[in-house]
Order: structure tokens, then C-alpha cells, then sequence
């Protein structure tokens, strides 16, 4: 048996308060789990003033499974403990094919906290069968966030090296982000190219597209996309193939700020006819296995209820505490995570 440390963040506390620590702990065994590593008996010790998440495991990590822990959205070090209690520093290496300030420098109104949409990716990761040694192994996948707003599930994707695919009813979102990330692209220097599509047909209001391709050469093999749409989600088919992505993120509207769109114009602050009408869907987008991560809040949906909804449309639910993964975000938001998977 092995023991490890780890050893978070200091702005895990920040924006999560005492649930950070719940929240690693959940997010350790998903991708321990997905590799393999059968991390047990996770807590939370105080050494020298400094907090740590202890684990076990039923022997040393081996380098694949090195390789994924490095990826925990809230990980600064990690230590193996040895028969004396002595730290030993094991190197991390997280997966990045872009620069991180990608996910840390847009700023708005209303947007997720990179680190919860870092954990949220890992999530959907690890729920797809096989689909985090996949991505380990350097398989190109997509992630479709049907709900992206100014995209900053697009951006972890991108910082991962996927394909990012976003659908969004408020076409002001779908150009702000594609100002944000072209610009970006810029400053890096990354070469790019930008198609502009309209989609009429058949419709009173056209829906709009942006394609950005973009690599630091011309060469196929290093070429990524990202795919944003403004349109009702509920129409993800009319620009999206069926079985096409490999996992799915989605902030559900908050009731707060958020909202979303019917079959009328009058905006719904809670997510739930947004769900009837789109869970078939986003099902039928990913591939058979393929996992998603839903985040909401507790406050406008129960979770009882929001359970009911996706398997109603086909989903499964993975297994956990339905209470590991809740925390406050404010004095109107609770927010918690549904962790489901298309069946294989």
C-alpha cells in the first residue's frame, strides 16, 4: 500500500470556502476511478498549519496514473508519503497544449469560475468509459457545451486540446467570445483562420455561426476548432452530427441572472422546460459511453427532480453522494453537479 498528498491550491478556498476540500476529494476518486488507481479513504489532515487531502492506495501510482491526477483542478503538489511520514515530491504535469492565462483573463458579468469549469470537464471525463485514457493517450475528442455563453468550458477544452463546440440563444455572447478568443489567438500569434456562416432556411430568426481553426503551424495533425452557434439549443441537430462529441459540460441557468428561452420570448429563469425540451438532444449529440457534467442550482431545480429529467431522456446517472459535490456560491445560489453518461 502507498500513501499520497496533496497538497491544493490556495485560491481553491477562496472560491469554494470549506467545500473545496469536499469537492477535491469527489473529483480524486472520478479520475483515480477512470484510471484504474483504486484511491481510498481520502481526508483532510492539518501538518505545520497547512491543510492536505490524504489518500491511499493499494500500491504506487504508476505514470499514466501520474499523468491524470496532475490534471485535478484544484492540485498544486503532489507528495508520496513514505514508512516515516516524510513528503517526497512527485512531478506533476498537467495537460495543456496552450497558454493557462487562455482560462484566467476574460472577465464578465455572470462567469463560471475557471476552476469550477475545470472540475466540472473532469467530471464528464471521467465518466465516459474509457474516454479520460483516450485523451491521456493524445486521441483528439470534442466537448460540446450546449449553453456556452462567452465560452469558458470552450476555453478549457481548448487548453486540454479538444475540439470545443458551444451552442447559445444570445447572439451578443457567441461575438463577444469570438472577439475575446480571436484576439487572444493574436497575441499569442497562433496562426487562424475564421469562417462566418448564417443558417436561414425555414426559420424567422437565422441562426449564426463561427468557426475558428487555429494551430501554432499550418501542419493538419496540430489544427484545432472551435465551433460556436448562436441558436436555441434545443435545435443542436440542425448544426451538430449525432454521436459526434465526446463529452458534455453545461451551467444550467441559475434563476438568478441566467435564463433561457421556450417556444415563446418570454425569457425562464428556472432550467426545467429548457431540459424537457433539450435533454433528447444533447443525448443523442454524444457517442454511446461518452459522459456529461450538468451544474445548477439547487434553489430553482431539486435534485430529485433534475434526476428524473435526464433519465427520463436516456442518460445514466453515475453513482455518488448526492450531497459531495454542494456548495454555496451565494446567498441565492446553491449550486450542486449531476454527473450522467450516454449507455454504451
Amino acid at each position: 500500500m502507498a500513501r499520497y498528498a496533496l497538497l491544493l491550491k490556495a485560491n481553491a478556498n477562496r472560491v469554494f470556502g470549506e467545500s473545496s476540500f469536499a469537492l477535491a476529494r469527489v473529483e480524486l476518486t472520478a479520475l483515480a476511478a477512470s484510471l484504474g488507481g483504486g484511491l481510498r479513504d481520502a481526508e483532510r489532515v492539518t501538518i505545520g498549519g497547512v491543510d492536505y487531502v490524504l489518500v491511499d492506495a493499494a500500491g504506487r501510482l504508476d505514470d499514466e496514473q501520474v499523468r491524470g491526477l496532475s490534471n485535478l483542478s484544484s492540485l498544486h503538489a503532489l507528495y508520496e508519503v513514505d514508512d516515516v511520514g516524510r513528503f517526497l515530491p512527485v512531478s506533476i504535469a498537467p495537460r495543456q497544449v496552450l497558454d493557462d492565462d487562455l482560462v484566467t483573463i476574460q472577465r464578465y458579468a455572470g462567469r463560471t469560475n475557471e476552476a469550477f469549469t475545470h472540475l466540472l470537464v473532469n467530471l464528464a471525463l471521467s465518466a465516459g468509459g474509457g474516454t479520460m485514457a483516450r485523451w491521456l493517450e493524445g486521441e483528439r475528442l470534442r466537448l460540446i457545451d450546449p449553453a456556452c455563453g462567452r465560452g469558458t468550458s470552450l476555453n478549457r477544452a481548448a487548453l486540454y486540446g479538444m475540439d470545443a463546440c458551444g451552442i447559445d440563444i444570445d447572439l451578443r455572447d457567441i461575438d463577444a467570445y469570438r472577439v475575446f478568443f480571436t484576439t487572444w489567438l493574436k497575441d499569442k500569434r497562433l496562426k487562424h483562420t475564421v469562417e462566418r456562416a448564417r443558417l436561414r432556411k425555414g426559420r424567422a430568426d437565422p441562426a449564426q455561426r463561427v468557426t475558428i481553426t487555429y494551430g501554432r503551424d499550418r501542419a493538419a495533425a496540430s489544427q484545432r476548432v472551435v465551433d460556436v452557434v448562436g441558436d436555441d439549443t434545443a435545435r443542436a441537430r440542425d448544426h451538430f452530427a449525432a454521436r459526434s462529441m465526446d463529452l458534455l459540460v453545461c451551467d444550467l441557468p441559475y434563476g438568478v441572472k441566467h435564463g433561457s428561452r421556450a417556444e415563446s420570448d418570454a425569457l425562464d429563469r428556472g432550467p426545467e422546460r429548457l431540459l424537457v425540451r433539450a435533454l433528447p438532444v444533447w443525448l443523442d449529440l454524444l457517442r454511446p459511453g461518452a459522459g456529461a457534467a450538468f451544474a445548477w442550482n439547487r434553489r430553482v431545480l431539486p435534485r430529485p427532480r433534475l434526476a428524473e429529467l435526464v433519465e427520463d431522456a436516456g442518460f445514466e446517472l453515475r453513482a455518488a453522494d448526492p450531497d459531495a459535490l454542494v456548495h454555496s456560491v451565494d446567498r441565492s445560489i446553491t449550486r450542486d453537479v449531476l454527473v450522467v453518461a450516454r449507455p454504451a
